[in-house]
């Protein structure tokens, strides 16, 4: 997919570079794989700036950056003032908007949401309805179950989950 049709909805401030086909999202710079946007994710112990030029060196063509980084290499920047804003937008876009088709049910609280999410989801299989579950222990879409990596996964991880 295109830069441009990537940004659909994504309020950003200036890109310097070509636009190109993106062909993967990743928020990891070990997990960049070649021709792949990274996002420059800002969080409360580690800047993903600071590994923005090991993200191009494994193939990252597009950086989502909020402030100015330095990097050798043919790369797009596209800056904005929430990178992980931008990741929920962009993923969307690149996931093609699965939430747009689905129903979704949110299960919160402090206590009993992991049993919670299983009797919803008993009660709507049984009721013949296509169900998904996205809880701490795994994930599950149609015959699928695969083990959760995160307790609140990052909204890119959602939507390609959403798209399953």
């Amino acid at each position: 997919m295109k830069i441009l049709d990537l940004l659909k909805n994504v309020n950003y401030k200036k890109i310097e570079g070509k636009d190109r086909e993106i062909k993967n999202l990743h928020y990891n710079h070990q997990e960049v794989t070649k021709d792949s946007m990274f996002f420059c994710i800002q969080g409360s112990k580690t800047d993903g700036h600071s590994f923005a030029q090991s993200a191009v060196d494994n193939g990252a063509t597009a950086l989502i950056v909020s402030k100015e980084v330095e990097v050798k290499g043919d790369v797009t920047k596209i800056y904005v003032d929430d990178t992980r804003e931008a990741m929920a937008l962009i993923s969307a876009n690149y996931f093609n908007n699965p939430t747009n088709k689905l129903d979704i049910i949110g299960i919160t609280g402090t206590n009993g949401k992991t049993t919670s999410t299983f009797m919803m989801k008993s009660i709507l299989d049984k009721a013949k309805f296509n169900t998904g579950l996205i809880g701490t222990i795994y994930n599950i879409y149609g015959d699928t179950i695969e083990e959760s990596k995160r307790t609140t996964p990052e909204s890119m991880d959602l939507q390609k989950i959403f798209q399953k």
